[in-house]
């Protein structure tokens, strides 16, 4: 059996070969694999780069004598007020700050001891926006993006997914580069600029299950999807630090100019060199051709129909859209409220935090791979299909609950929070085998549309946890308010886990079928795309 790379199933012999001269053209599903990988490292750019920008364009709160004792508090130091259950205060250096009165450290407030970063005082903010006002903006997002998930899901199930990404990508480069004018007209022209970016970006999940039910054999299938779908959480690594560097040089503003320029080079080679299938693909080889045909069960040539009532009625679909929605939850209050949580419970300044908060992410990237790859090598060996995606669920969702239960009771111990945190989001790398699968095991006919409806649901969270996540901090303040957002996020991971382990069955559902019970494949019989037994 040929060696292969745990990171992206990466067929060792092909490197070998190519090393003594026998050079092999990379395989067409390798490519577009590559090609989405970066699509989705794209969209995430284009997504999150407000959360680190939001916190250089708001001016620090000087409001209300409430607004002040939260203020007070903003940053864990001797100014937070005393929680005997919490460890005590260690800065950004792993260094105690001292607790010393003005006079006695020589007129050296705590202010002057940890001071933040030049583009983070109060001259250099440009917009007074509260905690609610900032939860709406960053929420806004997910107005558009809930919209677009069916009818996208759709259009690439019967269309193909190239185009549907091409305009995404586009689309979202465009807007994002007129966002800082927008800004400047209204902070309402800002909520229209993000829920557009969120309803040309809604299609893109789906696209993933369409492209994988057209490209991908179920041998490869985990990989296939833990590598491409990660590219969304090294698009974080990447734009957290990366924006943050941008936004302290050059403001703001260079942050979406220069995500939108970054666009266009993918947009060329997604252009150039993807394909909707395997057949409409210009250089695929025909030995890589005849083996996706053997593979992958062929769509009947004449589109079905949804059966939308039977779908949507299904108690096996009905449990991996609950278990959907709880990993959205969790991971959309992760991703969007990580920077500020550097910045402002542990005091880090915009460069340390956004570091720091790109941290858990790779982490996440680096667990999925080796996971999906393991994870492939056990259906190989013979386990049950539903073993593996069930044992995903409990590292998706039952672990990252542990680690925010365990979060909320950090306080101030810089080192423990962050540890935590990273080991939290680490482990929701493993949904790409887990309930992310659901529309593929149980309706690979409709996958597309079935992914739409599924992600729908789950962002619809979006909508509310930032909102939820900014009332909290502003009524009880920063250590209340994120022990409330924490302890929040780890109750829904854990319910949302439950109907799924103990209900969902991974079997095809024979509405996935209907269109084509007279129809017969080659062999006779009409082979489910998860059963492997008929793969050498």
């Amino acid at each position: 059996m040929p060696k292969t790379n745990v990171f992206s199933g990466v067929n060792l012999e092909e490197i070998s070969n190519s090393c003594t001269g026998k050079m092999q053209s990379p395989k067409a599903r390798h490519v577009l694999c590559l090609l989405l990988f970066f699509g989705y490292f794209m969209a995430f750019m284009l997504r999150i780069n407000l959360n680190v920008a939001i916190v250089i364009m708001v001016k620090p709160s000087n409001g209300s004598s409430a607004d002040q004792s939260h203020a007070s508090s903003a940053v864990c130091g001797p100014q937070a007020p005393p929680i005997p259950t919490f460890p005590p205060f260690v800065g950004p250096s792993t260094t105690p700050v001292p607790l010393l009165d003005d006079e006695e450290n020589n007129n050296t407030s705590y202010d002057d001891a940890v001071s933040p970063s030049p583009l983070l005082s109060d001259e250099m903010g440009e917009f007074e926006w509260d905690e609610l006002t900032q939860g709406l903006i960053l929420g806004a997002f997910f107005w558009g993006y809930l919209i677009s998930q069916v009818p996208g899901g759709r259009i690439a199930e019967v269309y193909g997914p190239k185009m549907v990404f091409f305009v995404s990508i586009v689309t979202n480069g465009v807007l994002c580069f007129f966002l800082p004018l927008a800004t400047r007209l209204h902070w309402s022209c800002l909520l229209v600029i993000r829920s557009l970016q969120g309803l040309f970006q809604g299609a893109l999940v789906p696209c993933l299950s369409a492209a994988a039910a057209t490209w991908c054999p179920l041998e490869e299938r985990d990989r296939f999807i833990s590598f491409a779908v990660q590219g969304a959480i090294i698009g974080s690594v990447v734009s957290l630090p990366l924006c943050g560097f941008i936004g302290t040089h050059l403001g703001w503003d260079a942050i979406f100019y220069i995500s939108s320029l970054i666009s266009v080079f993918w947009c060329v080679a997604w252009w150039v060199l993807a394909a909707d299938t395997p057949a409409s693909h210009p250089t695929i080889t025909q030995e890589e051709l005849d083996f996706l045909k053997e593979n992958i069960p062929q769509k009947p040539k004449e589109t079905a129909k949804v059966p939308w009532l039977k779908a949507l009625t299904s108690v096996q679909f009905i449990v991996g859209c609950i278990a959907c929605i709880g990993n959205d939850y969790g991971f959309h209050t992760l991703l969007t409220y990580a920077p500020k949580y550097m910045k402002s419970a542990l005091g880090f300044d915009l460069q340390q935090n956004t570091l720091l908060a790109s941290v858990p992410f790779l982490s996440q990237y680096i667990f999925a791979m080796i996971y999906g790859t393991v994870m492939d090598h056990l259906l190989k060996k013979g386990y049950q299909l539903m073993v593996v995606r069930k044992i995903s669920v409990g590292f998706s969702h039952l672990l990252p609950a542990v680690g925010l239960l365990c979060l909320s009771f950090s306080g101030c111990n810089v080192s423990l929070s962050v540890g935590v945190l990273t080991f939290s989001v680490a482990m929701v790398g493993a949904f790409s085998c887990g309930f992310f699968q659901n529309p593929l095991d149980i309706a690979p006919n409709f996958a597309g549309s079935l992914t739409g409806v599924m992600n729908m649901l789950g962002s619809m969270t979006g909508i509310i946890a930032s909102p939820v996540a900014g009332f909290a901090l502003q009524n009880y303040g920063p250590l209340g308010g994120w022990q409330a957002i924490f302890l929040i996020s780890a109750t829904i991971y854990a319910l949302s886990s439950v109907p799924y382990l103990l209900v969902a069955t991974g079997q095809v559902q024979p509405w996935n079928d209907e269109s084509k019970k007279d129809d017969t494949s080659s062999n006779g019989e009409i082979v489910p795309m998860n059963d492997v037994s008929h793969i050498a």
